[in-house]
């Protein structure tokens, strides 16, 4: 850690410096964040000059078209997240009394999880009526990347994360299966070399639910994905279902992303080798120094009751 200078000067941190130095790190640089909060470029190093000056300690380091937090500049934002978190909680329970909960949760999942989730979502609405959702679809490795800076709430995965930066726990299982158009020549697969033979829609969770799939009927396997057939690359679900109704391929996919669609009998699922299904498991998963709002409590509760 860079020392700047002697912490315990009894002087604090301005809330204003904080929140400018939060705006520059989301906005990645100091020209970004003066036009967001509609200071001069300036100003706005002025600011994170002087948190620095106050703590003691090097928050960032600066390039030209870009900066880049320290490990105290890490430790310091992480911080700040917890504390608006803190404070927005408590101004909220002062003017709304505490059964009223309102405000943002900023969520993402795989798509592959985006139906059952915003069903869910749709239900807990009806209880909590002023909370607000920001669902964003994203891999594995972002929603960790971007919960871990700060700008989740929280992260649906579907591999649990080792790292102890995190704190998981499976909230649900899914049944995976590959399906077709119910005109489709074959009801099962049989081998690994009958998957190289079907037309493929593709999107982004195709690659690792399809590996999960293989493994569970065929155990340890090597086949190449890459030398598949694909029709289609598409970035959601819906687009997958509609696109092996009109019979242009088949896919691999949630089970409850078409249980309940509109074209399920246009469907038919294709059976794997063992009899029992592939269940894929959710993973419910924040930063582990994470302060845990109201808002988050209530969205727990309603997966894990308790």
């Amino acid at each position: 850690m860079a020392r700047m200078m002697n912490p315990n000067s009894g002087r604090f941190p301005d809330m204003r410096h904080m929140r400018t130095f939060v705006a520059v790190v989301d906005a990645k640089g100091f020209s970004n964040a003066a036009e967001k909060l509609f200071m001069t470029q300036p100003g706005v190093s002025v600011h994170v000059q002087k948190l620095e000056e106050v703590l003691g300690y090097k928050l960032l380091e600066r390039y030209p078209r870009k900066v880049m937090l320290t490990p105290s500049g890490m430790q310091f934002y992480k911080f700040c997240l917890s504390l608006f978190d803190q404070l927005t909680d408590t101004v909220e329970s002062m003017a709304q009394g505490v059964s009223q909960v309102h405000g943002w949760l900023k969520l993402a999942t795989p798509g592959s999880f985006g139906g059952i989730l915003l069903q869910h979502l749709s239900h807990l609405q009806v209880q909590y009526p002023l909370l607000q959702f920001s669902v964003h679809y994203q891999p594995n490795e972002v929603i960790l990347r971007d919960l871990h800076e700060g700008r989740l709430d929280v992260g649906f995965v579907t591999e649990e994360s080792r790292d102890e930066s995190f704190c998981s726990e499976k909230i649900l299982e899914e049944e995976v299966v590959i399906f077709a158009h119910r005109r489709h020549k074959a009801s099962a697969i049989n081998t690994k070399s009958d998957i190289g033979e079907l037309p493929f829609i593709d999107y982004p969770d195709r690659r690792h639910l399809l590996d999960n799939w293989l493994s569970h009927h065929f155990g340890k396997h090597n086949f190449n994905q890459d030398q598949m057939q694909f029709k289609y690359f598409v970035n959601n679900l819906e687009a997958v279902i509609q696109l092996v109704a009109k019979q242009q391929g088949c896919s691999v996919i949630p089970l409850s992303a078409i249980d309940s669609h509109a074209l399920k009998n246009e469907l038919v699922i294709l059976k794997g080798p063992r009899p029992d299904p592939l269940k894929q498991s959710i993973f419910w998963t924040l930063r582990s120094n994470q302060y845990i709002s109201k808002r988050i409590h209530i969205l727990r509760n309603s997966f894990m009751p308790g």
